[in-house]
């Protein structure tokens, strides 16, 4: 049976049928393509904001308020930081404190770091991570990760602050300020490079926070699925050759000051925000 079924197949094989058979491959993913683009999941978010925002209306003001909102897609523009940010599309809410208590992604922005890190100046991304200009939470999130575009997330978001400021505004306590002492406790530098000053027994590390999971070396051997830039050097530091041999010293870090090194190292990029949009010279928040 298998020699009839292989020579029958082979026959079938003929560049028409082929070609054919390659035109309905792309006519399915065309239509799941269109499909997708028809019912957008920011459309379905920026509807319930709208709905959520006409339920509350109890004045005329709050009414017109309501009904000039428009369901299309958001962007704010930033050209001094070269980037368009759409993550207003979903994330519509960020600045209305009557969202504080809607779900995500809705919801107010948390605290009060909007105060001065106003999203119409700064945006999202320059702080959060992920694609700016997409439209999709996968895509925005960098998602599936590893992704060339991933998302900072939780204490890691720290890692941003260094963009903006120095070694001595870290407010102190922070993942940022321990990640900054634990650098000099455990004497980096001595084999380290940082901006002008170390060695060169190891890599230099002045802009480490820039570089993408495929610039790190995973070895031969490892197989799990998180390949990320945090994942990788927080199992260095706990484990030094946790992906390959490594001469660097076992410091037999515990999680905590694993991860508080790894905000720090996110931090050392050579992105840098112009001077005229500096929000303040304060310490950075935690």
């Amino acid at each position: 049976m298998r020699g009839p079924l292989t020579a029958r197949l082979r026959d079938l094989a003929t560049p028409p049928v082929l070609i054919a058979f390659g035109g309905v491959l792309w006519m399915i993913a065309l239509l799941a393509m269109v499909l997708v683009d028809a019912n957008p999941e920011w459309e379905a978010h920026q509807s319930e904001y709208r709905k959520r925002l006409a339920a509350a209306a109890d004045d005329a003001a709050s009414v017109r308020h309501a009904g000039r909102f428009k369901v299309q897609v958001k962007q704010i523009d930033l050209p001094a930081l070269e980037r368009v940010d759409r993550c207003v599309s979903c994330h519509v809410g960020i600045e209305d404190p009557a969202f504080a208590d809607a779900p995500q992604p809705i919801a107010t922005h948390p605290g009060d770091l909007l105060t001065i890190h106003t999203p119409e100046r700064f945006g999202c991304t320059i702080c959060h991570g992920g694609n700016g200009r997409a439209t999709s939470r996968e895509d925005a999130h960098g998602l599936p990760e590893p992704s060339l575009n991933p998302m900072l997330r939780g204490e890691f978001l720290q890692g941003s602050c260094g963009k903006c400021h120095g070694d001595d505004e870290f407010v102190a306590g922070s993942r940022l300020e321990v990640g900054r002492r634990l650098f000099d406790h455990y004497g980096c530098r001595t084999c380290h490079r940082l901006y002008q000053s170390g060695n060169t027994a190891g890599p230099d590390l002045t802009k480490v926070g820039s570089k993408k999971f495929d610039a790190f070396f995973w070895g031969n051997d490892y197989r799990g699925t998180d390949r990320s830039v945090v994942y990788w050097l927080e199992s260095h530091f706990k484990n030094p050759s946790a992906f390959y041999p490594s001469t660097m010293l076992n410091f037999k870090m515990t999680d905590e000051n694993a991860r508080a090194l790894v905000v720090y190292m996110l931090s050392l990029t050579d992105e840098r925000i112009p001077d005229r949009l500096q929000p303040s010279r304060g310490p950075t928040k935690p």
